[in-house]
């Protein structure tokens, strides 16, 4: 996806033109590319946890590796509620 198409998307999401929306999507990228530069973890729901992998080397300007752990629906969830066995006014 390029810069173009994710403006796009968003206006027709929002409703908004991709003209006056270009400014605010291009600025976030950039503050995201510096949050990484800065070795910072992202955390943004939905899109999930962005981590940068530990550099072998120390060259700045090489490639960076990133993990991103997606967020999964509540339903599916390991530690999520566990249903009891019983209703409430069951004897067990």
């Amino acid at each position: 996806m390029r810069t173009r198409d994710l403006v796009a998307r968003v206006a027709e999401a929002t409703g908004t033109k991709a003209k006056d929306l270009r400014q605010a999507v291009e600025a976030t990228l950039a503050e995201l590319g510096k949050a990484l530069d800065q070795g910072q973890t992202l955390q943004l729901p939905p899109l999930g946890k962005l981590m940068i992998s530990p550099r072998k080397s120390d060259d700045a300007t090489g490639p960076i590796k990133l993990k991103l752990r997606r967020a999964t629906e509540p339903a599916q969830r390991k530690n999520s509620k566990k249903e009891a066995l019983a209703e409430p006014d069951e004897a067990s």
